[in-house]
C-alpha cells in the first residue's frame, strides 16, 4: 500500500502541535495564575483549615491548580484541530488572555495603576503582545521556557512555605503517656475582652456575669493574664503549645506538633472542635467524640474554596480596589444548612431574592456558634477513660448579635468603620457586651452539666481566649495602631482555671502571658512538659520578666497601616492597674443599658410614657437603614435623616408607648445619622417605631420615620 507522506505525516505534527501549544498555555497558566495563587496559598494555611482540606488534599490541590487547567485548555485546542485555523484562534486567545491576566497584576500590584490609565495600558499592551506572540518565533520559544514556572511553583509551595510543610505533615508522637487521669475541659472564646467582665472595681460584675461569678468562687482567676498575638491563627497555638508566634508560622499541628493535644494524646478521649485551627494531630484526634453532624461538616467544602478563589484572583485584577483580599479576616465558611434561600421581611412576610452581603454572612456564623457550643457539650460527660475535652467557640467575637438569654437579630453594617464617631464606637462596644453576657449564659449551661454529672469537682476545667478587642476611639479594633494605645485592650483576655477538688476561689496577680499557660497547666496536672518552651512558670521567671509583657504583631495587619516594629513591650505595672479600674457596675440591674446610656444628657427620659410630653409637630424626616427595617423585634435602631438637623441634637426613639432609646445626632463622610439600642423583653415584637428630637425634658418634636 502506497500511503500519502501528508497524510503519513499527519499525526506526527498533531502532537508536535499539541505538544508546543501545552507548553505555551502551561507557561502563560503557571506565571498568570498558579504560581501567584500558590505563593498567596503558601503563607495562608489558615485559608485550607477554614475549608476543612486535609494536608494530604491540599498537596493534590496545588498539583492540579498548576497543571490541571493547562491541560484541560490544550484538550479543548485538541477538539479543535480538525479546523486548524479554529484551534490556532483558540490557543492565541488562551495565551492572550492568560498574559493579561499577568500584566494586569503587574500594572495593579507592582506599579499601582488604577482606573482609566489602568485598563487603556492594558488592552494596548495585551495586543501588542498578541502579534508580538505570532510573529515571531523567538518570543515563543522563550515563552515555552517558562512552562517549568508552575512545576517550580509546586515546588516552592511544598518545600518553602507554611502550607506545604501542613501537606507533607505526618502522624505526630504523643510526648507523656497514660499517667494523668484527671478529664479536662477547655473552652477557648475568641476576641474577648477581661475588660467587658470587669465592675470598675477589680472584680467580676456578678450582676451581668453570675456565671463567671460563680466560676470564679471555685477556681483560680488569672487576673493578670494576657495574650501576645493580635490574631486568633498566631495566639491559640501560642497559647496551646507554649511557642512565641512565629511570623512564618502556620496555625498547625505541621509548625506546632507539641502540644497540650500531643502532651495528652496517650491518656485522654479526644472531644475537640477546632475552627480556625487544625492543631490537634489526626493520629490523636481520629478517634475524637464529635457527632454525626460534626462527622458529615468534616468533608472538605470544595465549591467555597473555589469560590474563594475567584474572588481574590478578581480582586487582583479589580482597578476599583488597590489591595486584594485577605485569605484571613476571621472568614468562616457558612454551612448550606445555615443560611436561608430567601431572605424574608419579618414585618411584611414576603420573601425577597437572598443577596446576602459578607457582614450579614458573618451574622450565621455567629448563629453556628451556638449549634457547635451545644454538640460539643454533649460529649462533655463522664467516661471510663479521661476526657480532654476542647473547643474553640467564635464568641464573643463580632457581629455583635446576641442579648444575654439568647435573643440575635442581623445586621449588615461592618463592625469596625474608620472615622466612626464616639457614639456609634459606644454602642458597638455595648453590643459586645451583651454578647458577652450571652456567653455567660453559654458558661453556666456548662458548669450546671458537670456539676450534675458529677464532673466538675474531678475535672480540670480551664476558660480563656484568644485576644481581646478595642474600642479606642481613632485606633483600629483589632491591631495595635498608631501610637499602639490600644495594644493592652488587644492583649486583656480573661484565664480561669478550676483544679481537679478545687474548693476555693483565688485571684492571682502574677504576671503570666499566654506562652506560660502550658507550664501552668502542667504544673497543676504535676506533670512535666517535654519539649522546650518559650512560657515558663512565674516562680521562674527573672525580675525583669515579671515586669513587662510582649505584643508579637503580625506582618500584615488587615485594615491598618503596616508597621516597622515587630513587637511591643508593655509594663506589667501599668498593665495590671488598667484591670483593677476597667469596666463598669450597673446600679440598676434591670437595666442592661445603663452602661451605654447613663452619661447622657437625657438618660432619665428612658422609661417615660410619650403621653406625658407635649409633641410638636415636626419638619424633619428620616429613613431606617434597609437591614434595620426587616429586624422585628427592632433593637438595634439605626438610619439616616433626610433633612439637616442640628449637630448637638438628641432624639428619643419610642418602641411601643415609651421612650426605649436615645441617639444623638451622627455625622458619618457628612451625612446625618441616628443609631440607638433598644432593650429587649422574651416575646415582645416592635409594634409601633418613633422617633422625636428631644427639646427639653417635656417637650419632644416628632420625626417622621420611613422605611
Amino acid at each position: 500500500m502506497i500511503m500519502n507522506a501528508s497524510t503519513s505525516n499527519a499525526q506526527p505534527r498533531t502532537l508536535v502541535r499539541a505538544s508546543t501549544y501545552f507548553l505555551d498555555v502551561l507557561a502563560a497558566w503557571g506565571i498568570a495564575i498558579a504560581q501567584p495563587l500558590l505563593s498567596l496559598l503558601g503563607s495562608n494555611t489558615d485559608f485550607f483549615i477554614i475549608y476543612r482540606v486535609t494536608p494530604h488534599e491540599v498537596l493534590w490541590f496545588a498539583i492540579a491548580l498548576a497543571i490541571l487547567p493547562a491541560i484541560l485548555l490544550c484538550g479543548v485546542g485538541l477538539m479543535l484541530s480538525a479546523k486548524p485555523s479554529w484551534a490556532m484562534r483558540f490557543h492565541d486567545g488562551c495565551i492572550t488572555i492568560l498574559i493579561c491576566i499577568w500584566l494586569a497584576q503587574v500594572l495593579k500590584l507592582s506599579l499601582g495603576l488604577s482606573g482609566f490609565m489602568y485598563v487603556f495600558l492594558l488592552v494596548v499592551i495585551g495586543i501588542v503582545l498578541n502579534a508580538l506572540y505570532r510573529s515571531f518565533f523567538g518570543l515563543r520559544a522563550w515563552l515555552r521556557c517558562l512552562a517549568i514556572v508552575p512545576l517550580l511553583a509546586v515546588g516552592m509551595f511544598l518545600f518553602a512555605s507554611a502550607s506545604g510543610r501542613y501537606a507533607r505533615a505526618s502522624d505526630v508522637a504523643v510526648v507523656q503517656g497514660t499517667g494523668i487521669k484527671t478529664p479536662i475541659v477547655m473552652v477557648m472564646f475568641d476576641e474577648f475582652a477581661l475588660t467587658s467582665l470587669l465592675n470598675g472595681a477589680g472584680d467580676i460584675d456578678a450582676v451581668r456575669f453570675p456565671n463567671f461569678a460563680r466560676l470564679k468562687q471555685s477556681s483560680t482567676w488569672f487576673r493578670d493574664y494576657s495574650s501576645t498575638a493580635e490574631v486568633t491563627h498566631k495566639a491559640i497555638p501560642a497559647a496551646i503549645s507554649g511557642v512565641r508566634p512565629r511570623s512564618n508560622a502556620s496555625s498547625t499541628f505541621a509548625d506546632h506538633p507539641n502540644s497540650l493535644f500531643s502532651l495528652l494524646g496517650a491518656s485522654h478521649q479526644m472531644n475537640v472542635t477546632e475552627i480556625i485551627t487544625k492543631l490537634c494531630p489526626p493520629n490523636v484526634c481520629s478517634g475524637s467524640k464529635v457527632g454525626d453532624a460534626q462527622r458529615v461538616s468534616a468533608s472538605a467544602n470544595w465549591t467555597g474554596l473555589l469560590k474563594r478563589l475567584r474572588s481574590i484572583l478578581w480582586q487582583r485584577l479589580d482597578a476599583s480596589q488597590k489591595n486584594e483580599i485577605k485569605l484571613f479576616e476571621a472568614f468562616v465558611p457558612v454551612e448550606k444548612t445555615s443560611a436561608p434561600a430567601t431572605v424574608v421581611d419579618n414585618e411584611k412576610q414576603e420573601p425577597r431574592k437572598a443577596e446576602i452581603p459578607a457582614a450579614v454572612i458573618q451574622n450565621f456564623i455567629a448563629l453556628q456558634q451556638t449549634e457547635n457550643f451545644n454538640k460539643w457539650l454533649h460529649q462533655v460527660r463522664p467516661s471510663a477513660v479521661p476526657s480532654f475535652s476542647y473547643i474553640h467557640l467564635l464568641l464573643p467575637h463580632q457581629p455583635w448579635i446576641y442579648y444575654p438569654d439568647g435573643f440575635h437579630y442581623s445586621t449588615a453594617e461592618k463592625e469596625w468603620l474608620k472615622n466612626e464617631t464616639q457614639w456609634e464606637t459606644d454602642v458597638k462596644q455595648q453590643r459586645s457586651i451583651l454578647q458577652a453576657q450571652y456567653v455567660d449564659t453559654l458558661v453556666g449551661q456548662l458548669l450546671d452539666q458537670m456539676q450534675s454529672d458529677g464532673l466538675y469537682k474531678d475535672s480540670m476545667v480551664i476558660f480563656t481566649a484568644d485576644h481581646g478587642v478595642s474600642f479606642d476611639r481613632g485606633y483600629n479594633r483589632r491591631f495595635a495602631s498608631s501610637d499602639f494605645k490600644n495594644a493592652s485592650d488587644l492583649m486583656h483576655v480573661p484565664l480561669f482555671i478550676h483544679s481537679a477538688h478545687q474548693l476555693v476561689g483565688d485571684v492571682s496577680d502574677e504576671n503570666i502571658e499566654n506562652i506560660d499557660l502550658v507550664s501552668v497547666i502542667a504544673q497543676r496536672l504535676k506533670i512535666s512538659v517535654p519539649w522546650k518552651t518559650d512560657g515558663m512558670l512565674p516562680a521562674s521567671k527573672t525580675d525583669a520578666q515579671k515586669k513587662i509583657k510582649t505584643l508579637y504583631f503580625v506582618d500584615d495587619p488587615y485594615g491598618s497601616a503596616k508597621r516597622t516594629e515587630k513587637q511591643l513591650v508593655v509594663d506589667n505595672d501599668i498593665f495590671l492597674n488598667e484591670i483593677k479600674t476597667a469596666g463598669t457596675s450597673l446600679t440598676d440591674v434591670n437595666d442592661i443599658l445603663e452602661p451605654l446610656y447613663k452619661e447622657t444628657p437625657f438618660n432619665e427620659l428612658r422609661g417615660k410614657e410619650i403621653s406625658s410630653f407635649t409633641i410638636e409637630e415636626g419638619r424633619v424626616t428620616a429613613t431606617l437603614d434597609n437591614d434595620i427595617v426587616t429586624q422585628n423585634p427592632k433593637v438595634l435602631v439605626r438610619g439616616t435623616f433626610n433633612q439637616r438637623v442640628e449637630a448637638d441634637d438628641w432624639f428619643a426613639i419610642v418602641d411601643g408607648d415609651r421612650i426605649t432609646g436615645l441617639s444623638p445626632t451622627v455625622t458619618q463622610k457628612k451625612t446625618q445619622r441616628f443609631v440607638g439600642l433598644l432593650p429587649h423583653l422574651v416575646g415582645a415584637q416592635t409594634t409601633s417605631l418613633r422617633m422625636f428630637r428631644i427639646i427639653d425634658l417635656t417637650h419632644l418634636e416628632e420625626i417622621s420615620l420611613g422605611e
